[in-house]
Formats: C-alpha cells, sequence, structure tokens
C-alpha cells in the first residue's frame, strides 16, 4: 500500500502571539482536506506533517492542491509551504 508524507509550513516570521491564530485556520484547513484515515501532527510552531495513506506521490500533490484551494476559501492572510516525500 502506498503512503507518502507531507510537511507543510505557514511562510513568513511571526512571534509566538501572531501565530495562534493563524495556527488555527491552517488547522482548520488540514482538518478539511485530510481523509479520515489520514494522521496530521504539529511538528513546531509552524510546521505541520500529514500522513497521507493510500496515496503515492501524485496522491499527496492533490493533497497539496486541496490545502491551497482551502487556505483561499478560508481568506487566509498567509501562505504555507509545502511537500511531498514517499518511501524509496
Amino acid at each position: 500500500n502506498p503512503f507518502s508524507i507531507c510537511l507543510t509550513r505557514i511562510d513568513g516570521d511571526y512571534n509566538a502571539d501572531e501565530l495562534v491564530p493563524l495556527i488555527g485556520v491552517a488547522v482548520a484547513a488540514i482538518r478539511t482536506c485530510m481523509r479520515n484515515f489520514d494522521d496530521a501532527y504539529r511538528l513546531r510552531a509552524n510546521e505541520f506533517m500529514v500522513s497521507l495513506k493510500h496515496a503515492d506521490t501524485k496522491g499527496g500533490l492533490k493533497f497539496i492542491e486541496r490545502l491551497n484551494e482551502e487556505l483561499k476559501n478560508l481568506s487566509a492572510s498567509f501562505t504555507m509551504s509545502s511537500c511531498i516525500a514517499e518511501p524509496i
């Protein structure tokens, strides 16, 4: 069964107080875009990892597309950088 991992982060330099509402928006977007059997984790202040089960790199890229679209739908005031990895 294929799987991939998405690493994503909120772009920019924000202090802890400024990050709090941005993290809420990022988490809401991630939860909306992931499937019920995927897992998401917060790694650091502005970094997240999503384990995309039964998804190869192409499926992971679709997740990123959905995430970027959801951020637009939420009128997010920030961007997120993302990358996808799969086992070798």
